[in-house]
């Protein structure tokens, strides 16, 4: 059970602080300490890999996707399909974190007692986990786990 101040309008804004802390993290998990400097490269190599498989790149295009594939040994191919797989997860993750942002900071300002605070912030925390859990898989008719489900 979440704790958070004594007073209703301190603890809203202590529930907006702890559930803006929750949403960074999420998406730092999302970024797997990925240097700043990387990350904002990606909408620019995301338009090369996409250039790439339209078969309109540049040569700067091309230059940019092969310094990665130098070192990581897939050829450009696979790393412009790579790229925007990634970009489109990221967009998906980042759309899902705007609307679960949007439903939270609705339900905090909605909430007229503490208690509908916290229960506001544990319902986000619970709805977030359950976005990134994967179900578990389906049992057999054996009661093995199918491995495909």
């Amino acid at each position: 059970m979440l704790t958070f101040g004594q007073s209703l309008s301190n603890t809203k804004k202590e529930a907006r602080a702890y559930f803006g802390l929750m949403l960074q993290d999420a998406l730092a998990a999302h970024r797997q300490h990925v240097p700043l400097d990387e990350q904002l490269s990606w909408p620019t190599k995301e338009a090369a890999a996409q250039r790439h498989v339209a078969g309109t790149a540049s040569a700067e295009d091309t230059a940019m996707l092969l310094g990665e594939v130098h070192w990581t040994g897939e050829n450009v191919d696979e790393l412009a399909a790579k790229i925007l797989a990634k970009a489109e997860r990221t967009r998906v993750a980042v759309a899902a974190l705007a609307g679960l942002r949007r439903w939270t900071e609705e339900a905090i300002e909605a909430a007229t007692t503490i208690d509908e605070v916290q229960a506001a912030v544990e319902e986000a925390e619970q709805r977030w986990m359950a976005y990134v859990s994967p179900p578990a898989p389906a049992p057999t008719s054996t009661g093995a786990v199918d491995p495909a489900s």
